[in-house]
């Protein structure tokens, strides 16, 4: 992030994380959130953090983040990282 600022709400978050904000957030590594990602997309959502694939970079919707913390309830059809990321962009 090139200007950091603190999150004091759950508003203040973008609407699309990149995985070192994530970690930032969860105060994990980068490694966990990629594993989280990995995790959603082996077991079809059931568990883990779900991701859009953008070319080739990964964005975490922050309702996906809100939904893993248990904050927001599950979204139905919940996109994700599938594929080489070409129209499937929106989560």
């Amino acid at each position: 992030m090139a200007q950091e600022r603190p999150v004091r709400s759950i508003d203040d978050l973008p609407i699309a994380l990149t995985v070192a904000e994530v970690a930032q957030v969860l105060r994990v590594s980068r490694t966990t959130v990629y594993e989280l990602i990995r995790m959603w997309h082996a077991t079809g959502g059931a568990m883990g953090l779900r991701a859009v694939k953008l070319g080739r970079s990964l964005r975490i919707p922050r309702i996906a983040l809100l939904e893993f913390l248990g904050i927001a309830p599950p979204q139905a059809g919940g996109g994700g990282v599938e594929g080489t990321g070409g129209g499937r962009g929106a989560a």
